[in-house]
């Protein structure tokens, strides 16, 4: 049974494990309601919150990360470790509205829709949208959303090798980029905020979008000029990836700031190692690369407390393992959090039995039981199966499942309440299984697994 003082307990040792050696929390003496400053040498973080309770909590958490992924860029860099002077700025603001409001207030314009962090490098200063928006105590239990605190840790980075190699990104932004992906990824996983290559559902859904193609398919590592796209980015990151795995890449890149200078030519030295063509390299890089999810939106991350999955854009989300169960008769066991629901009731999906685009889904609703259905996607309509409106589900309680199909019947147990079995009629349930959350709600996948019957 997962206890809250316990996972409190853990996220505070997960964020003193996390920091660098710095002074303390420096608070200002008459705080704006709402407002919070982490202070340290080189780093100001403020987060923008509607309770008092969390701010001083969240804004720890993310400067404490966002600490540790600058020191971890330097030490890779040959990099004499150092404070960044001027100091820089995070600013995080508690949703959508929030953030394009103080962004319209810098620039005098909303950013695009899918923007959401915002830098201005010369002044050291990037706003960050923690989003999704969850209730208080989610917050307080586990802290920031993964997403949000990858974004604030990548900007830090980016301000900061702006100042200590600033000319850096003008020529190598491949390189420049794919350093602070790959240090932040590095960092999370290490902190315990984010699971371990393409284990983490989102690392894993950018790029699966690239696996496959060829090499002329793929887009080209930006070598200057225009921003780095979405998928450059990603290519970026893959790039830095496989350089930190070859030892003679490991090493150029404790040199590419030796005496804290640039090295130009440990760039040249790096970008050949990657070949003539380098799209090519990394191409049969990606074929090499495992896909545990297809995640058909982003809306799952991981973390040392399980998997989160929050919809985003008012859409229910669906995630399925890559790979079919591959048995005939089988049992997913595991246990589920949920959250409040911005506008209705909570509800987490457990999918199983993927054939084609039809599934089984077991729902567990917030204070609603436990209903199962078949998805029928040539109507684009869910049928009832089995429902047991009876089954005690509550939000932050962790939520016990046990799912067996076995001799062509599926039998479902939650919280140790039965619904009523299903007749499967010689339905094919060894396809994958994934995970849902319906719009407008959130949950915490605390453990799943997948045991065999037969």
């Amino acid at each position: 049974m997962l206890h809250f003082h316990l996972l409190r307990l853990f996220l505070l040792a997960l964020l003193l494990n996390t920091a660098a050696p710095s002074p303390g929390i420096v608070q200002d003496e008459d705080p704006v309601l709402g407002y919070h400053l982490y202070k340290v040498p080189g780093l100001t973080v403020i987060t923008q919150w509607h309770s008092e309770r969390n701010r001083e909590t969240l804004a720890q958490q993310a400067g404490a990360l966002a600490s540790a992924a600058w020191l971890r860029a330097q030490e890779t860099l040959g990099l004499t470790p150092t404070v960044c002077s001027p100091s820089i700025t995070l600013e995080l603001h508690n949703g959508r509205r929030a953030f394009v409001q103080a962004a319209r207030g810098l620039t005098g314009k909303a950013p695009d829709k899918q923007v959401a962090s915002f830098s201005d490098l010369s002044a050291g200063f990037a706003l960050i949208t923690v989003a999704p928006v969850l209730p208080d105590r989610v917050h307080e239990i586990f802290g920031l959303p993964p997403a949000s605190l990858r974004m604030a840790c990548e900007e830090m980075l980016r301000l900061g090798l702006q100042q200590r190699l600033p000319d850096l990104q003008e020529k190598a932004p491949w390189l420049s980029e794919g350093l602070v992906r790959w240090c932040v990824q590095e960092t999370m996983v290490a902190n315990g905020v984010a699971k371990l290559g393409t284990q983490e559902p989102g690392l894993c859904r950018e790029r699966a979008a690239l696996h496959g193609l060829s090499s002329d398919q793929l887009p080209s590592l930006p070598m200057g000029g225009a921003p780095v796209t979405a998928q450059e980015g990603v290519l970026c990151h893959l790039a830095l990836e496989w350089l930190a795995q070859q030892e003679q890449g490991d090493q150029l890149l404790s040199k590419l700031g030796r005496g804290d200078l640039l090295s130009e030519t440990a760039i040249v030295s790096l970008l050949e190692m990657l070949g003539e063509q380098p799209s090519a390299t990394l191409a049969e890089y990606l074929g090499q690369l495992e896909f545990p999810w297809d995640e058909r939106a982003p809306a799952m991350t991981g973390s040392a407390f399980g998997l989160f999955q929050v919809p985003s854009q008012g859409k229910s989300a669906v995630c399925f393992r890559s790979q079919p169960v591959g048995f005939t008769n089988y049992r997913i066991e595991g246990d589920v959090m949920l959250f409040p629901g911005a506008r209705s009731k909570s509800q987490m999906n457990i999918f199983l039995g993927l054939d084609g685009e039809s599934y089984l889904s077991v729902a567990i609703t917030q204070s609603a039981g436990v209903t199962v259905f078949v998805y029928d996607p040539e109507k684009d309509t869910f049928s009832t199966l089995a429902r047991n409106l009876k089954v005690p589900v509550r939000l932050y309680d962790p939520t016990s499942f046990v799912i067996e199909v076995k001799n062509e019947r599926l039998f479902v147990v939650v919280n140790g309440v039965s619904v009523e079995s299903v007749e499967l009629m010689g339905r094919a349930m060894d396809g994958p299984m994934g995970f849902g959350a319906q719009r407008h709600g959130a949950g915490l996948w605390v453990r799943h697994q997948v045991k065999s019957l037969d």
